[in-house]
């Protein structure tokens, strides 16, 4: 799986018809959410949330960041060990960065599907960058 954008997996809005007018936006077709994004996700959450999925702008894949707080604050980055979209790998490339990392057996919404375990990673004493 590559990335966001154009590719075989990106399209319309959740797949459905062309991109609106206005900026360049990117969407992944419906048969891809759930198997990539959400495939821990028990069917009510999964409704709920699919309902809710909107398009973002194009410029965020491929703009640099002007300023990061990650420079300058301490910072946690959580890789989610059983992503499907974005990579555990690459998950870890961008995670050297952050201060401190905390790899979690999940999937790509943890928030979503195990708040517990996102909870225990932020009330944690912070590291001193």
């Amino acid at each position: 799986m590559g990335g966001w954008g154009r590719g075989s997996w990106a399209g319309g809005a959740r797949g459905r018809g062309p991109s609106p007018p206005g900026p360049a936006t990117a969407g992944v077709r419906e048969e891809f959410v759930r198997p990539l994004f959400a495939q821990d996700f028990d069917d009510g959450t999964y409704a709920a949330a699919a309902g809710r999925l909107t398009r973002q702008n194009e410029a965020v894949f491929g703009r640099p960041a002007t300023r990061a707080a990650w420079r300058e604050v301490p910072s946690t980055y959580v890789v989610c060990g059983e992503d499907r979209a974005t990579l555990p790998e690459t998950q870890r490339a961008q995670a050297a960065r952050a201060t401190d990392v905390v790899e979690l057996p999940v999937a790509h919404h943890p928030f979503v599907t195990r708040p517990d375990l996102v909870a225990g990673v932020l009330l944690r004493p912070r590291p001193r960058g």
